[in-house]
């Protein structure tokens, strides 16, 4: 008997069974952001008329938002927004949770293939006991359960699996990274019930385009894996860093001398699927200093973020991150060509992320940031700069301490959040409602006690787990806090009944 809560009456029923889903890859700093989240003021109006249409608001917050808005005198007929919104304690909006057009969104532990959804089913065995920021990690030489999720929600196991991380699915077969004591991590497929197992010579997946697997290779360099053929082609054997792919071609960095000063410097590429490598453009780290950008620390090297890919226009954001705390220092958004001309400086922005809004008329960089040179305010350090048309009314994203589109859990209202596209809508895939029913309260009096992780969606469903912690003082290391980890819920969301269960438990 599955373990059901009722979207209406909260009633549950139980089945508890001794498995877990593992954390998808993070890193330290998505941890220190989490923890550093806060509110910010509201977001300031225009005379623009806001093209973006709503389906679905809650009267209540509704009802809060025009409270706080009465002077803004919206233009007639405009959709309700949700911001602001009482308990919810939202300052960024509109926020929307009508789920019925959810756009897609990549995922990694979920993948889709005819209809069915493939997933680990995860265990005490499979992941450490302990870690720095409650980052548990793989252990080695593991073997999961592989599981089937049909149309109607019925799971099944249809066969056993080695991998852990990332899994995907391209050409009917799954591709992942296995993770031994003895060879360490590498890329391997297999087909869908975990048979015919072929391995390859790259460490880590990076990405699946189509048919085509990128992947990171086991000491340096890039390569991908035509999925209609199952040929590994390498790309590059540089030290380099992934920063975003197309159809057309795979955008990364790396580290060139600059004959002019002798120091090596970041250098932005584009490979094709051919192997044909295009120096795009150098950034000096004089460059970067001469902008004036906030908290530059010389010594430490460039880095190139958040890549985002608009028809033959890249942006991107340039910094530098330092200190032991590996804390991002600021840095300028950049917009280029995709061969790497008209490159320029569009805003210079103190996070790491931005947010693109597009709808193929007018597009607007919103950012957090007080430098006045680029863009206008639109409240508490919040700015936005059109680069074409017109701003779109009280769009307001929230700061970018973490990826707008991978969806995450807003501690300070108790709600799921994502902004899985570029048309403005901040969706709430699970509500404090559903959130108190579940018994999800990660802080309690300011100590983290759970961690929410493994946040995707799929096939109208939404995955996410939740693993009480404890917070170890004894093997904490200064400010870097370690934790235990305790007993992990998998749950799955049913985004068109509302209704949840629990998938499995250990």
């Amino acid at each position: 008997m599955q373990r059901v809560i009722n979207k209406n009456t909260g009633s549950v029923g139980r089945n508890r069974r001794n498995r877990h889903i593992r954390r998808g890859g993070c890193t330290i700093c998505a941890a220190l952001a989490v923890l550093l989240l806060t509110g910010c003021s509201a977001a300031g109006t225009s005379q623009y008329a806001w093209n973006v249409t709503l389906k679905h608001m809650s009267a209540q917050a509704d009802e809060e938002s025009t409270k706080d808005t009465e002077s803004a005198q919206k233009p007639e007929g405009e959709a309700s927004v949700m911001k602001y919104a009482g308990e919810y304690g939202w300052d960024f909006g509109p926020v929307s949770l009508d789920l019925s057009d959810l756009p897609p969104i990549d995922n990694k532990m979920y993948a889709a293939w005819d209809g069915k959804i493939y997933f680990r089913q995860y265990s005490n065995e499979d992941t450490e006991t302990g870690a720095l920021w409650g980052l548990f990690g793989a252990l080695p030489d593991t073997g999961k359960e592989l599981m089937c999720m049909d149309a109607a929600g019925v799971v099944t196991q249809v066969g056993m699996d080695y991998g852990c991380e990332g899994m995907y699915i391209a050409e009917g077969r799954i591709y992942s990274q296995i993770f031994t004591q003895e060879d360490g991590y590498r890329v391997y497929s297999c087909a869908l019930n975990g048979s015919d197992v072929k391995s390859y010579g790259a460490a880590n997946i990076l990405a699946v385009q189509g048919s085509r697997v990128i992947c990171q290779m086991k000491e340096t360099g890039l390569s991908f894996i035509d999925a209609c053929t199952g040929q590994e082609q390498i790309l590059t054997q540089k030290d380099v860093t992934y920063l975003g792919a197309d159809e057309q071609q795979i955008f990364y960095y790396g580290y060139e001398v600059n004959d002019a000063t002798g120091t090596e410097e970041m250098t932005l590429y584009a490979v094709d699927y051919a192997g044909s490598i295009s120096t795009l453009r150098m950034f000096p780290r004089e460059e970067y200093i001469d902008i004036g950008t906030y908290d530059m620390i010389y010594q430490y090297p460039l880095t190139a973020q958040h890549l985002k890919i608009v028809e033959d226009t890249l942006y991107f954001t340039v910094g530098s991150h330092n200190g032991n705390a590996y804390v991002y220092s600021g840095g300028p958004i950049y917009s280029m060509k995709r061969d790497g001309s008209d490159c320029r400086i569009e805003a210079v922005c103190y996070e790491t992320f931005y947010y693109l809004y597009d709808d193929g008329t007018n597009r607007v960089i919103y950012y957090y940031s007080d430098d006045e040179r680029y863009g206008e305010s639109i409240g508490n350090k919040r700015r936005r700069v059109t680069l074409r048309g017109e701003a779109p009314y009280e769009i307001n994203p929230w700061i970018g301490y973490l990826s707008y589109d991978e969806p995450y859990y807003h501690a300070d209202s108790n709600t799921l959040l994502c902004y899985p596209d570029m048309s403005g809508i901040c969706y709430g895939l699970l509500t404090i409602e559903e959130s108190r029913s579940l018994s999800i309260a990660p802080y309690i009096e300011g100590s983290q006690v759970q961690k929410i992780s493994d946040i995707e969606y799929v096939e109208d469903r939404l995955f996410f787990t939740v693993t009480e912690i404890q917070y170890n003082p004894e093997k904490s290391i200064g400010w870097r806090e370690y934790y235990d980890r305790g007993g992990s819920t998998c749950y799955c969301k049913d985004l068109k009944s509302g209704d949840i269960r629990v998938l499995y438990e250990y």
